[in-house]
């Protein structure tokens, strides 16, 4: 507590004489019983008997009834009707998205940076897509700060997925070879592409010879510095579960998400595979994303014989010829797409969140 005069010293401070004239053998401080004195007068009454008077204002106070992006909302009986109205007509499918919508959009309380590895036993599946999807709707609907990075060692195309007026010509090694000298998440968003809805997206190096460069080590001294700055760091690994990358990916990872097409050679190679990322993992942990799916009862029936393979997760994204124009235009906006295809991507991103710790 600061003194009532603004000449003198808060007593913490003048505390300081008095404790070195003791040391020194000095007189005592003569100021000592003026403050307790003055203490005493300043300490808190007792409450008077009753309830105390609430002091704070709310907003309510000043404006009668509920209000929606400033304008008050009515409450009369043609209002109710028109709700109930709209409650009648509301399609299965509408119902259906806005419940997504309300579970994608509650807040996370994410208790330490989560790492998300994207993965496939087979080349040329979806991971890239399926790693900008994810991340698009984290950072978009709980407001996440969430980074996706580019590690496939093979000329990844991550970072070219945002607009080109949000794009970086920095990528990853970049970022390696600064890294002692970034101190704050403005020293680092220079290196980062964006996109409208907040995420961040690091390429990988574009030079063959950084890319064989490139360790675990590396990568683990990169993840801890980028941890520092997200909630959610999503892997975009290249093709393959067993080179090192991989497996260290696995081995740090909080939770995965393993991406097939519905084709036989593909998804019968993906199934195969799957022991070895459980084991890693655990089957809690996983998320099965099969993508590019056609129409028809073929997938319906590929969904219910997945489904004794006993995946914890499975979201099926219906093939869009839409997604991709976006997605190699650099336009994706979610809600443009038509519902199939925004019901299956939020599913998707809810199947991660959902195992966000």
């Amino acid at each position: 507590m600061m003194s009532a005069h603004p000449d003198k010293q808060p007593s913490s401070l003048s505390a300081v004489p008095e404790e070195k004239s003791a040391r020194g053998g000095g007189a005592p401080d003569a100021q000592r019983p003026e403050r307790e004195a003055l203490f005493e007068r300043l300490e808190l009454r007792p409450p008077p008997p009753g309830l105390p008077p609430r002091r704070t204002l709310r907003r309510g106070d000043l404006r009668g009834g509920a209000r929606v992006d400033g304008v008050q909302v009515s409450d009369s009986a043609s209002i109710r009707l028109r709700r109930l109205w709209q409650q009648l007509t509301t399609t299965q499918g509408q119902r259906d998205e806005a419940a997504l919508e309300e579970r994608l959009t509650q807040r996370r309380h994410v208790t330490r940076t989560n790492l998300v590895a994207v993965v496939s036993p087979k080349g040329g599946v979806g991971k890239t897509t399926s790693s900008f999807l994810i991340g698009d709707l984290l950072a978009s609907r709980p407001k996440l700060r969430v980074l996706v990075v580019d590690t496939n060692p093979d000329f990844g195309t991550l970072g070219k997925l945002a607009p080109d007026s949000h794009r970086s010509d920095h990528q990853l090694t970049d970022v390696i070879n600064q890294m002692d000298r970034i101190r704050s998440a403005a020293e680092l968003d220079p290196f980062m592409a964006t996109t409208p809805t907040g995420l961040h997206l690091l390429a990988a190096p574009q030079r063959p010879e950084l890319m064989e460069a490139m360790s675990p080590k590396m990568y683990g001294e990169l993840l801890s510095f980028l941890g520092r700055f997200y909630h959610v760091i999503v892997l975009d690994l290249g093709t393959g579960l067993t080179d090192p990358l991989a497996q260290f990916a696995l081995g740090r990872a909080d939770q995965a998400v393993v991406v097939s097409q519905p084709t036989w050679v593909t998804l019968s190679t993906v199934l195969e595979a799957l022991d070895y990322v459980l084991k890693r993992l655990g089957g809690h942990q996983l998320t099965m994303a099969l993508n590019q799916a056609p129409r028809g009862a073929a997938i319906k029936a590929l969904e219910s014989k997945l489904r004794s393979h006993q995946i914890a997760r499975q979201v099926t994204i219906p093939e869009d010829k839409r997604l991709r124009e976006m997605l190699d235009d650099g336009t994706y906006v979610c809600e443009q797409l038509p519902r199939r295809t925004r019901l299956a991507i939020k599913q998707l991103a809810l199947a991660v969140a959902d195992q966000l710790v």
